[in-house]
């Protein structure tokens, strides 16, 4: 009886509801991040943290000591990671703060200070949970977006609350947050925010907005053609573009001095285009291990060499991409830029740059993925197909985790040529074709 009374209590004030869900969500989060693998990128970045207070900062993308690898992300991912070492390394605040308060449990306070002798550096499982815990923020403020743009196109409550609910406890993004610590949902809020504020007309916050998630790491440089677009239809005040443009610049130049001093433009080309860009691609590869159009054409992961009718994969991909967005500009956004169709056009185009563009890495679908769920939320009759490739790209992140750790898994996905791999791609292929038809194809047969 009194759990009925809860539900009637809660369904009848939907703002609690909501603060409980994104509290829970906050805390499991917060709770997993002490599990998962200590390998990989989340060892770079705590290495990137430590070294920041180490290095002088103005040599500091161009030394090359380093136990994992130098940095290969902008000054503002650099900065982030700076203060969370300092974070870290004031940490017996947390004990003062329980002996006079007891606001912290004293459990917690030894957890966080536990050191895990398996890292080079000893560094403590609260260094970890801290370097994970901006992407566990982020994934709280996406659910929150998620929830207000799918109430906004669908008008319905429950299928907003079903929409934060399926992106907050995801598994996929529970995962890639918690377990891996990967920044992929960090820079999507910034992402998602911008575009967001510029179909609410905040442009100027949007332009800002915009810049920290390229300044983070360009991963939302694909959006830019449409994101100009947009501005272009909408037609913002000079004012707006000037003031937004005036702000981005001024935090380009407060993020990058520590490292140039006033040699802005200098960094720039010399560091991020020159060294920064081509390095954090890695290998050259048709896949760098994302179910794609090229895992089911070639190996996963093979060099990109091949050429299939007289020109190469590289440029058959950027010239689907191109076609995708002149799709996008002319059917999609044509001269409305709603909610449905901002979110339907950063499907269409995030999708296929993880798809169809060469050396793609395997969480790279990332971009597209809470457009995803606003898609298939606003539009019940998708969420079947949503949820086939919600489960086929967490698959493709099980892969890409553990292939290196775990023989058993490598063996499965590897078995009788790759089967496992090429039906996942297809799947992920035949998906976004589908999520196109059933959402994007509707609005365009109307």
């Amino acid at each position: 009886m009194k759990i009925k009374k809860l539900k009637v209590f809660l369904r009848h004030n939907k703002r609690l509801t909501i603060i409980l869900l994104l509290l829970l969500g906050f805390i499991l989060r917060l709770f997993l991040t002490r599990f998962g693998n200590l390998s990989g990128d989340i060892l770079v970045f705590g290495e990137w943290g430590m070294r920041f207070w180490q290095y002088p900062l103005d040599k500091f993308y161009r030394v090359r000591d380093w136990q994992y690898s130098f940095p290969t992300y902008p000054p503002l991912s650099s900065l982030m990671y700076g203060g969370i070492f300092w974070l870290n390394d004031h940490r017996y605040l947390l004990a003062q703060i329980h002996n006079a308060t007891r606001l912290i449990p004293s459990f917690f306070v030894s957890f966080f200070g536990k050191v895990e002798p398996s890292t080079p550096f000893m560094w403590n499982n609260g260094y970890f949970m801290l370097l994970k815990l901006p992407s566990v923020l982020a994934d709280v403020g996406i659910s929150l977006i998620i929830y207000k743009v799918v109430l906004e196109i669908s008008k319905s409550s429950k299928k907003a609350l079903g929409a934060l609910i399926f992106y907050l406890f995801n598994p996929l993004t529970i995962f890639l947050s918690s377990f891996w610590g990967q920044t992929e949902s960090l820079i999507a809020f910034f992402g998602i925010y911008s575009f967001y504020l510029l179909h609410k007309k905040s442009y100027v916050l949007s332009i800002v907005m915009l810049f920290c998630s390229l300044f983070i790491k360009p991963n939302w440089v694909v959006f830019i053609p449409v994101y100009l677009y947009i501005l272009y239809i909408n037609k913002p005040k000079i004012r707006d573009l000037f003031f937004g443009a005036f702000l981005s610049i001024l935090l380009l130049f407060i993020f990058t001095y520590p490292f140039s001093g006033f040699n802005v433009l200098g960094f720039l080309k010399n560091t991020i285009i020159r060294n920064m860009l081509p390095a954090s691609k890695g290998a050259q590869k048709l896949t760098n291990s994302a179910f794609n159009i090229y895992s089911i054409l070639s190996p996963i992961d093979s060099v990109l060499v091949t050429k299939r009718f007289l020109i190469s994969d590289s440029l058959w991909g950027w010239t689907f991409f191109l076609l995708v967005n002149i799709f996008v500009i002319k059917n999609v956004i044509k001269k409305n830029a709603s909610a449905e169709n901002i979110f339907s056009a950063i499907f269409a185009v995030g999708m296929a740059a993880f798809l169809f563009l060469t050396g793609m890495l395997d969480r790279y679908f990332f971009p597209a993925f809470p457009a995803l769920i606003v898609l298939v939320f606003a539009d019940i009759k998708s969420l079947a197909w949503g949820m086939l490739l919600n489960f086929s790209l967490f698959a493709n992140l099980i892969w890409a985790f553990y292939r290196r750790d775990s023989h058993e898994i490598r063996t499965i996905y590897m078995f009788d040529h790759q089967l496992l791999i090429k039906f996942l791609s297809i799947t992920n292929l035949i998906g976004y074709f589908k999520i196109i038809k059933l959402n994007i194809g509707r609005k365009l047969s109307k």
